[in-house]
């Protein structure tokens, strides 16, 4: 992590440089070959880049930093070439298509085509957009992405164009919270991040917490936000996703101390594929995993009975199964699902029944809709005005 400080592979804050032990060169490799950039590499590991370079030629790895990208489409092009002939702004093609704006410039160019960008990106009406968001809260990478893909160095130069300084960074006023994990509403909030938030911001010296969801889900971003007691508050806006505009909200906490909480209790950058899940006492863990189940988890109910189950790291997948084994009888098992990920499924009758009263009953923090499902799974009666 670039914040002063190097961590060791379960993110435990460490002092100091440290070699590379074979452990680390080997998962190092391992990354590499996944397609990972030296960067995502280092910042994963708490290596330098030129550690993370070194590591690999040990190995015996001829590594390029970055890694190849794949190219667009002869039928994305085509749609690319259409829109831009019918006069569509580049702006829109860029939102259409969830291409960047390099992207969509490199295949005109490709083609023959010259856009002028600087007079579609920079017109009045984009201009007033740009102020009044910014004025309304919304950070400058958050605008460029809801605008079509301006980078937020653009967005800067228009704010700077309308006399708008930048605004400082709001922090929190629990920048302890994640210290130490001691409470159900730590853990709960914990795992929460651990499936669904990102620590980030560390090579410009401004360490944050960032969790964004579907804007069905504002009201659960209140309640970290009220956890944490973050100042800033929970924004809504629209980004491309799936090849469409959507709803999403997010809530920022920029806190250095915060964030070094999270990571040394395993909350690292770029962490979907390598998280490591935390280790508590016993009475906690529940609210531990209902975090991780509310954010990568389901409840499913249907003519086939009830079902749950979870989607993480190969590290956290198994882990799970372990306690759900050893807690409720069950004979689960971790299985390579999609990408880099692993699941656990979770069915039957009274056992899985069992695990999700663990997970729901009496929880002090929950997801409402997957406490709805819980309830309803386990008792019968839905919650109808969820009070959390």
């Amino acid at each position: 992590m670039d914040c002063g400080c190097v961590s060791d592979l379960n993110g435990v804050k460490l002092s100091g440089m440290r070699r590379t032990t074979p452990e680390d060169r080997r998962r190092i490799v391992a990354m590499y070959q996944a397609g990972k950039k030296w960067q995502e590499i280092a910042d994963e590991t708490g290596f330098s880049t030129f550690t993370v370079g070194n590591a690999l030629r040990k190995e015996g790895v001829a590594a390029g930093r970055g890694q190849i990208n794949t190219r667009t489409s002869p039928e994305d092009e085509a749609k690319i070439l259409q829109w831009y002939a019918e006069g569509v702004p580049l702006t829109e093609i860029v939102s259409r298509s969830g291409r960047t704006e390099h992207t969509i410039t490199a295949v005109l160019r490709r083609h023959g085509k010259t856009p002028d960008r600087k007079v579609v990106r920079y017109d009045d009406d984009l201009r007033e957009r740009v102020r009044q968001m910014y004025l309304d809260g919304v950070d400058a990478p958050e605008i460029g992405r809801t605008l079509g893909g301006l980078h937020s160095s653009s967005v800067y130069n228009i704010l700077e164009g309308a006399g708008i300084d930048r605004r400082e960074q709001i922090p929190c006023d629990r920048p302890d919270y994640f210290d130490e994990i001691d409470t159900p509403d730590k853990a709960y909030w914990l795992g929460f991040i651990g499936a669904d938030g990102c620590v980030t911001g560390f090579a410009a010296g401004n360490p944050r917490l960032v969790v964004k969801l579907a804007r069905k889900d504002h009201d659960h971003l209140e309640l970290l936000r009220k956890a944490v007691e973050g100042r800033r508050p929970v924004r809504d806006f629209k980004d491309f996703s799936a090849g469409e505009m959507r709803d999403y909200s997010s809530v920022t906490v920029y806190s250095p101390r915060l964030v070094e909480g999270l990571q040394r209790h395993g909350i690292t950058a770029r962490k979907s594929a390598t998280l490591q899940p935390w280790s508590g006492p016993d009475h906690l863990m529940p609210h531990y995993w209902r975090g991780l189940v509310d954010g990568d988890g389901h409840i499913t109910i249907n003519e086939r009975g009830v079902h749950t189950g979870l989607v993480g790291s190969e590290y956290v997948a198994h882990a799970f199964a372990g306690w759900v084994n050893a807690n409720f009888g069950t004979r689960v098992n971790a299985r390579p699902s999609k990408g880099k990920h692993w699941t656990v499924q979770v069915g039957g009758t009274i056992r899985v029944l069992r695990l999700l009263g663990a997970l729901y009953d009496d929880a002090p923090v929950a997801l409402a809709r997957k406490k709805a499902l819980a309830d309803l799974a386990v008792h019968g009666k839905p919650i109808i005005q969820p009070l959390f």
